[in-house]
């Protein structure tokens, strides 16, 4: 588990065996493994949760990006915080990278000084990821 805080939130990324075989039409249990995953964050990372969420997940071959946005804290106690969760299926993820010599035998383009792979384009992308960042398509700026 990767966390990033973001403005207003953060940005999470999981390796797929946290969400092993999980139904993505199945809304309860989207629910669970997502109130697991906030449990483990409060736990783990001691980010204090209060408020009501935006919750946006991002499901793909190689793991699960989610976006967490605060949208209202005002009206909430201490520890209460509720989530609004969207799945967002049958986006691509992109290896972005730096140096574009660790994907040159693979299919990339370049943009803004980085050096982007679609992640369906990599056999092995856990030996690549050390080398720079998972990010949707629509992050591509």
């Amino acid at each position: 588990m990767k966390v990033e805080i973001i403005d207003d939130g953060f940005r999470i990324f999981l390796q797929n065996n946290y969400f092993n075989d999980i139904n993505w039409e199945d809304k309860d249990e989207i629910i669970d493994k997502i109130n697991d995953v906030f449990d483990d964050i409060k736990k783990n990372y001691h980010i204090y949760l209060k408020g009501l969420y935006r919750v946006k997940v991002y499901p793909n071959e190689v793991g699960v990006i989610i976006y967490t946005i605060l949208l209202d804290n005002d009206t909430y106690s201490s520890n209460d915080f509720d989530l609004k969760i969207v799945v967002l299926l049958n986006k691509k993820f992109y290896l972005r990278i730096n140096d574009y010599s660790f994907v040159k035998d693979k299919n990339y383009f370049l943009y803004n000084d980085y050096c982007y792979v679609n992640t369906s384009d990599i056999n092995n992308y856990l030996s690549l990821i050390e080398f720079g960042d998972l990010v949707l398509e629509e992050e591509i700026k």
